[in-house]
C-alpha cells in the first residue's frame, strides 16, 4: 500500500512538474488553532508569573495586572472549545454562493447526522473573506465569524480547481447542492465525478423530478452522473421534509468507506490551467506574510496607544473603536453559543450521541473559562481592597498632617507674640479652638487625633528664645523632632514613600 502510495505521489509530480503539486485549500481555522493556544500559553504564564511576584514583592498593581491576564485567556478558551475544529475537513459541501444561505439549515442537519467523527466545510465566498492584515486585529471576531459560518471557511484564489483536487484525495465524502448550476458548479461537478467514488457523493436537489432535469443538462455538457450516487431532496415547504432529509443523510453516512479517496490522477487534465507556478506561489506567500506583518504592527500599535489615558483622551475615536471591537467580540460569541445550543436542540431529534458530545465540549470551554475568570475577578478584588485600603490610610494621614500643621502654627504663634509658654500638650489643647480642639483626644502626655494612628507631643518645651519643638508617632513608631535613618527606612515601607508624614520625617531626618 505504501509503495502505490509513493508511486502515486512520484506519478503526480512527473505531471505536474516544473511546478510544484498543488497545496490543499487553505483552512485559516485550523491554522489558527495552534496559534490560540499558544496565546493562551502565554497569557497564562505571565499571569501566573505577575500572581507570584506580587506575592512575594507586594506590589498590588501586579496581582491586578495578573488578574487581567487571567481574563482574557478566559474568553479565548471559550472560544478555543466553541469555534475551532479539531480536525481537518472531510466531507466537502459544493454549491453555488448564491445558495449559502439558504443551505445554512441544510449544512447544519448534515453536521448533526455526521456527528462528530466528521468535519464538514467548503469553499468560502471570495467577497466574505477577512483581508490577511486585518486577521491579527480581529482574531476572535474572525474566528466567531468563520466558525459555523453559513459562507463556510476554506480558502483560495485563482488557482481553487487545483487546491479543491488536492482536497479532495483527503475527502471522505462530498454533498454536492444542484439547486442553482452556475459555471462553476457544473466545473466542481465534474471534478468530483472523476475524483471521487459514486457512494461517497450525496447529491442535493430541489425536487427528483428536478433532479431529472438536472442529470439531463449535465449529460448534455459531457458530465456524466453515476446512477448509485444518492439523492436527497430539500424542499421546505413540504411537510416532513427535514425528517426525510435527515434520514437519507444518515443512510449515506453510515456507508462511508473509514479511508479517504486519495489523489485522482485521472483528474489532473482537468485542473492543469489552475496550477500556480513556484514563482507565482513564492508572491503570494510573501504578499500574505507582509500582510500578516502589518496587522501585527497594527495591533500593537493600537496596544500602546491604548494604553495611554492622554493619547485617549486626544483621540476619542480609538476609545470609541476599542468598545465597538469589544461589543463585536460579545455579540459574536453569543450568536455563536446560541448556534451550539440550536445544533444541539437539533441533535437531540437526529443524533443524540452528538449532543452529548457537543454539550461535553460546551461545558468544558464555559467551566476553563469561569474558572480562569473567578481567580482573575479574586486577584482584582484583593487589589482594589488594597487600593481603597491605601486610600483610607492615605486619607488618615491627609487629616493627621492638617491637624499637625495647626498645632504646628499655634506654638509658632505663641512664640512669636509672646503667648502662654506651650510646655505640655495640656496647654496646647487648652490654646486650641474649639473646632480644633475636637480632633483630639488627651491621652497622657500625648494628644492622639480621633479616628487616627497618630499621636502628638510636646518634644521641647517652649522658652524665650526657642518655640515649642513637637513630635509626633505614626501606629506607635516614634517619629520626630528627628528620625533616624532606621526609622527613614522602615517609613519608606509602610507609608510608602510618598505620604506627607514620610516627607515630614525626611526633612526631620536632615
Amino acid at each position: 500500500m505504501q509503495k502505490e502510495s509513493s508511486q502515486i505521489q512520484q506519478e503526480v509530480q512527473q505531471l505536474f512538474s516544473p511546478h510544484p503539486v498543488p497545496k490543499p485549500l487553505a483552512d485559516p481555522l485550523s491554522s489558527l488553532r495552534p496559534v490560540v493556544a499558544f496565546l493562551i500559553a502565554i497569557q497564562l504564564l505571565m499571569g501566573t508569573g505577575l500572581l507570584v511576584f506580587g506575592l512575594v514583592r507586594g506590589p498590588v498593581e501586579l496581582l491586578i495586572q495578573a488578574g487581567v491576564l487571567f481574563v482574557a485567556p478566559a474568553f479565548l478558551i471559550v472560544v478555543y472549545a466553541l469555534a475551532l475544529p479539531k480536525q481537518t475537513t472531510d466531507i466537502f459541501y459544493l454549491r453555488s454562493f448564491k445558495k449559502d444561505a439558504s443551505s445554512y439549515r441544510i449544512r447544519e442537519l448534515l453536521e448533526v447526522v455526521l456527528g462528530r467523527g466528521y468535519r464538514l466545510s467548503g469553499i468560502r465566498d471570495p467577497r466574505k473573506r477577512v483581508p490577511h492584515f486585518l486577521k491579527p486585529l480581529f482574531l476572535v471576531p474572525m474566528m466567531l465569524a468563520y466558525a459555523g459560518s453559513k459562507y463556510l471557511n476554506l480558502e483560495a484564489k485563482e488557482d481553487w480547481k487545483a487546491r479543491l483536487w488536492r482536497s479532495l484525495a483527503d475527502a471522505k465524502g462530498v454533498v454536492l447542492d444542484l439547486r442553482d448550476l452556475t459555471e462553476f458548479v457544473i466545473e466542481e461537478i465534474e471534478l468530483v465525478l472523476v475524483c471521487i467514488q459514486p457512494d461517497r457523493i450525496l447529491f442535493v436537489v430541489q425536487s427528483e423530478r428536478e433532479y431529472a432535469k438536472l442529470k439531463n443538462r449535465l449529460a448534455n455538457n459531457g458530465v456524466d452522473v453515476a446512477p448509485l450516487g444518492h439523492v436527497v431532496v430539500w424542499d421546505e415547504t413540504m411537510p416532513g421534509n427535514e425528517e426525510e432529509f435527515a434520514s437519507r443523510c444518515q443512510t449515506y453516512c453510515q456507508q462511508l468507506p473509514g479511508h479517504v479517496a486519495g489523489l485522482a490522477v485521472s483528474a489532473v487534465p482537468l485542473i492543469q490551467g489552475f496550477v500556480k507556478s513556484a514563482q507565482a506561489l513564492r508572491l503570494e506567500k510573501a504578499s500574505a506574510w507582509a500582510q500578516y506583518a502589518v496587522g501585527i504592527a497594527l495591533l500593537f500599535a493600537l496596544s500602546f496607544i491604548s494604553g495611554e489615558i492622554d493619547l485617549l483622551g486626544e483621540w476619542p475615536w480609538l476609545g470609541v473603536v476599542l468598545g465597538a471591537l469589544v461589543v463585536l467580540q460579545l455579540a459574536f460569541l453569543l450568536n455563536h453559543f446560541v448556534g451550539v445550543v440550536k445544533k444541539m436542540r437539533m441533535a437531540r431529534r437526529f443524533n443524540p450521541a452528538y449532543k452529548l458530545h457537543l454539550r461535553a465540549d460546551l461545558l468544558k470551554g464555559l467551566w476553563l473559562g469561569l474558572m480562569l475568570i473567578v481567580l482573575a475577578a479574586g486577584l482584582m478584588f484583593a487589589g482594589v481592597r488594597h487600593i481603597y485600603a491605601g486610600y483610607l490610610d492615605r486619607a488618615e494621614q491627609v487629616r493627621f498632617e492638617s491637624g499637625y500643621r495647626i498645632l504646628e502654627l499655634i506654638t509658632m504663634d505663641a512664640f512669636l507674640s509672646g503667648g502662654p509658654t506651650i510646655v505640655d500638650t495640656q496647654t496646647l489643647l487648652e490654646i486650641l479652638e474649639p473646632s480644633s480642639a475636637s480632633l483630639f483626644k488627651l491621652n497622657g502626655k500625648n494628644l492622639d487625633m480621633m479616628n487616627s494612628p497618630g499621636s502628638i507631643w510636646v518634644a521641647v518645651p517652649q522658652t524665650e528664645t526657642e518655640k515649642a519643638t513637637l513630635g509626633f508617632s505614626w501606629a506607635g513608631m516614634e517619629i520626630a523632632p528627628r528620625c533616624t535613618f532606621e526609622t527613614l527606612s522602615k517609613l519608606a515601607a509602610e507609608l510608602e514613600i510618598d505620604s506627607l508624614i514620610y516627607e515630614r520625617c525626611s526633612m526631620n531626618s536632615r
